[in-house]
Formats: C-alpha cells, structure tokens, sequence
C-alpha cells in the first residue's frame, strides 16, 4: 500500500502532465480534486471553504499567464502567514475585530427565463 506522500507525488506528476497535454482536462480536474476535499471536510466549515476558494480563484483569474499566477498564490500565501502572525501577537485585537462584524445577509438569485 502506498503512502500518502507517495500518492501526493502520484497525483501531482500526472496532474503536471495533464496540463500540459490538455489545460482545459487540468482545470476540471483540479475542480473535481477542491470539491472533494470541501465535501470531506465537517458540515460546518464547507460554506467558509468554499468562500475562500471563490476569493482566491477570483485573485487567480486576473492572472494571465503562469508566471503571475505563480506570484500571485505566493503572495496569497505570504499574506496569509502575515496575518496570522498578527493574530498569534495580538489575539486581543483579532477578537475585537471579529466581534465588530456582522454577518453578511445572503440573497438567493432566480434564473428568471433563458440567457441570450
């Protein structure tokens, strides 16, 4: 039986490969991988995975060639470390901030006749 490494390293060569054969079998693929990782995860975070995956395929989106894609997740990610270095010196701050929020009222949205 092959480790978890083993397989990560499985699927991140044949996912290389995909792309470069076929970009447009990558993405569906690499659509099919986020929605089954946010199904396993518990009930009650799903919405917020989601939620942040919107955000960074929509930073994502703006990038036009792989070299900003690139760039851009990396300073996704550098962002992220930054700010929970923030919350780890300031926890005080972070709840305060949290607190002032409130929740955003979702509407639901009807597809009233066909699109032209």
């Amino acid at each position: 039986m092959a480790s978890a490494s083993e397989r990560i390293d499985h699927l991140l060569s044949s996912m290389s490969g995909l792309y470069q054969q076929d970009p447009a079998a990558f993405e569906r693929c690499r659509q099919e991988l986020l929605q089954t990782a946010i199904a396993s995860y518990p009930s009650q975070w799903q919405s917020r995975a989601r939620g942040l995956q919107f955000v960074i395929d929509a930073k994502l989106n703006l990038c036009h060639d792989p070299v900003s894609r690139l760039n851009c997740m990396v300073e996704m990610f550098w962002d992220g470390v930054l700010q929970f270095q923030q919350i780890l010196q300031h926890p005080e701050q972070a709840l305060e901030s949290r607190k002032l929020r409130r929740p955003a009222n979702v509407l639901g949205l009807r597809r009233s006749g066909p699109l032209h």
